[in-house]
């Protein structure tokens, strides 16, 4: 009996050692995984938030050469638009000072598309405000604007590995749109509103009318639009003074009380503290000038009354 004790207990013994280190891999191995996945998590937010455009830059631009095309420039974004050819929507994947490296993923089956561009500020141009320059070799479309092609199984490019310069100088001159802009068809209506100031407002095609308790109506006209901002001046509003509205007016679903929600992303001066003022005709730039673009802003709405 007590050799079979003593064999029982020498199995029990090795039972357990061979547990225990089966727990001991498969933690490692976990832990193992942990740091793969760590790694690769912290791999993607660098791709995806190394890269911040200057609110200078940040606006709807002209190649000077070539007037009827866009280039739309947003904080992490850049469109590219040509009459007639595909439009080229960019994902900016890293940065440096005015040096950008953009992307589209699965550009062409199997491949990503790469670009990388510098923006150079110029003061003797007569309407130019910036030169473009194009820092890799161009491969296909457009010979400024258009991607050059990575295989995808090449992993994330970085600045490093694409901004090798082009062998043939590219680039050319920048001027931003004139102003103006329209307003969607669908808040091409008269409105109440929760705005302390305003009993109520309007839209027409490009024009915004805030009627004011007293009933003074102040007509401000459309100039720049990104999204679902909006860019307003009330010409002459005081003397010698435009007055400033940047609005950010998003629809409403599914709501039994409210059709749209009207941000304000501005300071302001006048009418308790809504709209900025600036000296009249002085040339405004919404990223750049609306103070508080970036920053949440206590929303109001807009809403129609049910008819009696």
């Amino acid at each position: 009996m007590k050799r079979r004790n003593s064999t029982t207990r020498k199995a029990s013994t090795v039972w357990l050692c061979r547990r225990k280190y089966k727990k001991e891999v498969y933690w490692f191995r976990c832990s193992i995984a942990y740091m793969y996945i760590l790694v690769y998590l912290s791999t993607i937010i660098e791709c995806k938030f190394n890269c911040s455009i200057s609110p200078y830059l940040r606006d709807r631009w002209y190649l000077v050469n070539q007037p009827r095309t866009i280039l739309r420039v947003r904080r992490k974004s850049v469109v590219f638009k040509e009459p007639g050819k595909e439009t080229l929507r960019y994902k900016c994947a890293e940065s440096k000072g005015n040096t950008f490296l953009l992307r589209i993923r699965d550009y062409r089956p199997g491949y990503h598309g790469y670009l990388c561009i510098g923006f150079a500020y110029i003061a003797y141009h007569a309407r130019a405000e910036y030169s473009l320059v194009r820092l890799n070799d161009p491969s296909i479309g457009h010979s400024l604007m258009g991607p050059l092609l990575y295989r995808g199984d090449f992993g994330p490019m970085s600045l490093n590995d694409v901004c090798l310069g082009s062998s043939v100088p590219v680039y050319s001159y920048l001027q931003r749109t004139s102003p103006g802009c329209k307003f969607p068809k669908v808040l091409r209506h008269s409105w109440s509103t929760s705005i302390k100031i305003a009993w109520r407002v309007s839209f027409t095609k490009s024009d915004f009318t805030l009627t004011l308790m007293n009933g003074t109506d102040v007509l401000f006209r459309c100039e720049k639009r990104d999204k679902h901002i909006f860019q307003l001046r009330a010409s002459s509003i005081t003397s010698g003074q435009d007055g400033i509205l940047c609005l950010r007016i998003k629809s409403i679903r599914n709501d039994p009380f409210y059709d749209f929600e009207i941000a304000r992303m501005n300071s302001g001066s006048t009418e308790m503290g809504m709209i900025m003022t600036i000296p009249r005709g002085k040339p405004f730039h919404m990223h750049e000038d609306c103070d508080w673009i970036d920053s949440p802003a206590r929303s109001e709405f807009l809403y129609t009354l049910p008819k009696a």
